[in-house]
């Protein structure tokens, strides 16, 4: 995880903090780029994209909502540091 942090850091280095934007601070908001896209791929997995899209348009507008748009919008990005630094689950 602390790989997979630093990397984000350079991507992204002002995220967002606070209530509903981002986490409770800069460390929680980085781990929760990785939770999210997470989120996101066990979604793709176990509903499809369709569902996915719908949840994920729903919690964009209701908590943690700029690591949402950014995971929607940096995925491919935020995607292979995750592989890299966290691996995904087979």
């Amino acid at each position: 995880m602390e790989q997979a942090i630093a990397a984000l850091r350079q991507r992204h280095p002002h995220p967002p903090v606070g209530y509903p934007q981002g986490a409770r601070n800069e460390y929680a908001s980085y781990v929760h780029y990785v939770v999210c896209f997470l989120e996101m791929q066990a979604l793709l997995e176990v509903v499809g994209a369709t569902e996915t899209a719908r949840i994920f348009a729903f919690w964009r507008n209701d908590h943690y909502r700029d690591i949402y748009a950014t995971i929607l919008t940096d995925g491919d990005a935020i995607g292979e540091i995750v592989t890299r630094c966290v691996g995904l689950p087979q």
